[in-house]
């Protein structure tokens, strides 16, 4: 069986579905797309906080290439975008 490559579109789809069903709140979806705009090729999701090991709701990035590398998390968008400019 062949996987197809995964596009943006897919990615941006599935993380508009994960942002409704999983409830995140508001403004976060929208927090993402703009840290994505202001540090592309990061990926950039919302973790509500919902397995033991990560308790606490808080962003979360991948740097490229995403998904194998080890990313960064925050409790707000803001304090993300710094871990990820000194990252960069």
């Amino acid at each position: 069986m062949t996987l197809r490559p995964i596009s943006p579109e897919m990615v941006e789809r599935n993380r508009e579905l994960l942002a409704e069903r999983l409830r995140w709140p508001d403004g976060a979806l929208e927090d993402c797309r703009l840290l994505e705009e202001l540090h592309p090729g990061w990926h950039v999701w919302f973790d509500r906080g919902s397995i033991p090991t990560k308790p606490d709701p808080r962003y979360r990035a991948e740097p490229p290439p995403w998904p194998r590398r080890e990313g960064l998390s925050a409790p707000t968008a803001s304090e993300l975008s710094e871990l990820i400019r000194q990252a960069e």
